[in-house]
This record gives C-alpha cells, sequence and structure tokens, in this order.
C-alpha cells in the first residue's frame, strides 16, 4: 500500500488480485483484506479480482 500511497495522484491505481475463496465462508481473500485491514488502504485505490476459471475480472470494493 505504501506505493500507491507514493504514486502521483493523477495515476489510476490497481491492486490486482487472483481470486481465492476461503473454505466455508466462501470470503474472498480481496473481501477479507478489505475487511480487516481497509484502513491502510488509499483513497482512490481499486481492488479488482480475476477469476482464472471463467476469465472474468470483477471490481471488488468501493
Amino acid at each position: 500500500m505504501y506505493y500507491f500511497h507514493a504514486a502521483p495522484s493523477e495515476y489510476r491505481k490497481i491492486m490486482f488480485v487472483l481470486k481465492d475463496l476461503r473454505r466455508g465462508t466462501g470470503e474472498s481473500l480481496t473481501s477479507y483484506y478489505l475487511r480487516t485491514c481497509g484502513h491502510l488502504v488509499p483513497a482512490g485505490v481499486e481492488f479488482w479480482e480475476y477469476d482464472e476459471s471463467t476469465g472474468v475480472a470483477v471490481r471488488v470494493g468501493t
């Protein structure tokens, strides 16, 4: 997240993550990170999850 803080504000900031679901709850790694460490994420950072089984990327969070 430090690099997103340090990048110029006019840049588009994207965190691209391979979709991985937790057994039992079905919560994705990205959703878990945003829930537990969301306070570390600077404003304007986009989180995208890529599902390699379907070949589809979806934006996660706000």
